[in-house]
């Protein structure tokens, strides 16, 4: 299926979502969602609305720097614009996720970045840092209903996962005990009320969840490696993370040699997902759909590093050659480098690549079954 997106400088009130109308939904496609003029040609995309229609990242603008951008199939790139930057000023900001309806991003800006909440009527928020650090924070995941951000930001102890919202402001979710104060927040629950990402423990860099009730909580790593893990992304009722682990010994000079993509539920604790034939042994889960059953990421293959999709029948497989071979889609010349984000039914993947004139680009991809 193909879409022709003009790059415009539209008003914000022509916004109109929606990659596929309800009666293409299921039918496969692959885009490039290309870049707004004026820049060097560099584009990325980081997060993707509950249905897939909206389509969060960043464009290389024409001031000289990255700007946050919305995608949508109406023939525009929606520009977020930049926080507090003097006119005619480099831009520094992504938007790195969106609400489930397509209608809130988050995300930041600025040269001393600023995690910021973006809707139509309101344009561009920051929503500042927590108190006694210098002034650096960074969003990157919203609940679905757009009430709750997650990110890190520079505090009195020094760089802390938050949560933030209307009603509370940035709130530090502390640290794991023991180690050296570091902790960020990468994901959230649909509600807002199970957040995961990496603190530091008396182990090292460490995966965690965090709930209110339980306050962060280490999900440990796997034996065989160096102790380093990582959450990414959780399920929509926060029983499912996912994530990296260090499940083997790194080579020399190689710092990623070794890590393993995993998912982490209650009952099974963290289970490795393998890699891609070919390459070195490395792989990271960034992403997983609603209802846990679907995963995405990246490993190193023969290729490089390369997109991967993952369900439990299927195991670990290249995003490119489901794409090709099971979809019949045309992705000559593309590299899939790294899938961000996933719609809530696991059917809509978006992420970065390089395209036919080996140019870093957004991509959105949808299947037109279930695995």
């Amino acid at each position: 299926m193909r879409f022709s997106f003009k790059l415009l400088f539209l008003s914000l009130s022509t916004v109109s979502l929606g990659f596929v109308s309800s009666g293409e939904a299921r039918k496969a496609f692959f885009k490039g969602l290309g870049d707004i003029p004026g820049g060097n040609f560099d584009s990325s995309a980081f997060g993707v609305s509950a249905d897939g229609n909206v389509v969060a990242g960043k464009g290389s603008s024409e001031n000289g720097g990255w700007e946050a951008l919305i995608w949508n199939n109406t023939d525009e790139i929606i520009r977020l614009g930049d926080l507090g930057e003097l006119s005619g000023s480099v831009y520094l900001s992504y938007s790195s996720a969106v609400s489930a309806d397509g209608t809130i991003v988050v995300g930041s800006s600025g040269t001393t970045k600023q995690a910021f909440i973006w809707n139509e009527a309101n344009g561009m928020i920051g929503l500042g840092d927590l108190p006694g650090g210098s002034s650096n924070s960074n969003a990157y995941d919203i609940s679905a209903d757009g009430d709750f951000v997650v990110g890190s930001s520079n505090s009195a102890n020094g760089w802390e996962a938050f949560v933030w919202n209307k009603a509370a402001g940035m709130v530090g979710l502390e640290d794991l005990p023991d180690g050296d104060f570091y902790s960020k927040a990468h994901g959230v629950s649909a509600e807002g009320s199970v957040v995961v990402g990496q603190g530091t423990s008396a182990n090292g860099r460490e995966a965690f969840i965090w709930s209110k009730t339980n306050g962060m909580v280490g999900l440990g790593d796997f034996p065989g490696g160096r102790f380093y893990s990582e959450a990414y992304d959780v399920s929509a009722d926060g029983s499912v993370v996912v994530g990296r682990g260090t499940s083997h010994k790194k080579e020399k000079g190689i710092p990623w040699e070794g890590e393993e993509a995993f998912i982490w539920s209650k009952a099974n604790g963290m289970v490795g997902l393998g890699d891609l034939p070919g390459g070195h042994f490395a792989s990271i889960a960034l992403a997983v759909s609603a209802d846990g059953n679907i995963v995405v990421g990246k490993s190193h293959s023969a290729r490089g590093w390369e997109a991967f999709i993952w369900d439990k029948k299927n195991g670990m497989r290249s995003l490119k050659n489901v794409l090709e071979n099971e979809h019949n889609l045309d992705l000559t010349g593309w590299t899939l480098e790294e899938p961000s984000d996933i719609s809530a039914d696991g059917l809509t993947i978006v992420g970065t690549g390089y395209n036919p004139k080996v140019k870093s680009e957004a991509w959105i991809a949808r299947l037109d079954s279930e695995l």
